[in-house]
């Protein structure tokens, strides 16, 4: 039981390395299918020998990620920052220090990813051994991108990325001031792999207490 309230630890701090931002943050279709492709090369070049990941997290991440290519079988944007559990944390801290508005923001969003995780974990018959896998190899990769972009619009979001052959992809967005972040995460849940709408991606986050729109993202 420590080992797992240790590994949510973990994870809680990963996915809440970027800021919380307001509406916007919006990405191009390219530029999201370039973050899955990074997500890969992470996966299947040196890095995480490098790093000295042992070899059977080393060889999930490989597996979760050999799908990837650069012709996704789905792409939908989620406007997580204006969905009414981010908006009920920031609803709380309107009256204090914008960065306290800010953070309080970004642990909701660590909230939802970590609740997206438990999720996909308890799919499986083995809950809890699922969603250690899922958190070693999410830390093992540490998909975290920076870049400039004057043109980008301040704010953040979701994009989920399914493919065929590959698990979902869980894509946060934050730009401030035409500076871009990316973080990459996989959500290993058959049951979002399925989708094949726009819909059914928002069915499975309301599913579990998560209602967020959005729409589907299209080839430019």
């Amino acid at each position: 039981m420590k080992r797992i309230v240790s590994l949510m630890l973990a994870v809680l701090m990963l996915l809440s390395a970027a800021p919380a931002m307001a509406a916007g943050g919006e990405i191009s279709y390219a530029q999201v299918v370039d973050a899955c492709m990074k997500l890969r090369a992470l996966a299947h070049g040196d890095f995480m020998d490098i790093k000295g990941i042992p070899d059977d997290v080393q060889g999930r991440a490989r597996d979760w990620t050999a799908g990837i290519d650069e012709t996704p079988e789905l792409v939908v944007w989620l406007d997580v920052y204006n969905c009414s559990y981010v908006l009920q944390y920031k609803a709380v801290f309107k009256s204090e220090h914008p960065m306290v508005s800010y953070e309080a923001q970004s642990t909701a969003i660590s909230v939802i990813l970590n609740g997206a995780m438990s999720m996909a974990a308890m799919e499986t018959l083995q809950p809890e051994k699922y969603y250690t896998q899922s958190a070693q190899v999410n830390n093992a990769l540490g998909s975290n991108w920076i870049y400039a972009d004057a043109a980008a619009e301040d704010g953040g979001t979701f994009y989920v990325v399914l493919y065929e052959d590959a698990l979902p992809v869980l894509i946060l967005t934050n730009v401030e001031n035409g500076a871009v972040s990316l973080s990459s995460y996989i959500i290993p849940s058959s049951d979002l792999a399925a989708c094949t709408s726009y819909a059914e991606v928002a069915m499975w986050f309301m599913s579990w207490g998560c209602p967020m729109s959005g729409a589907e993202v299209k080839p430019e």
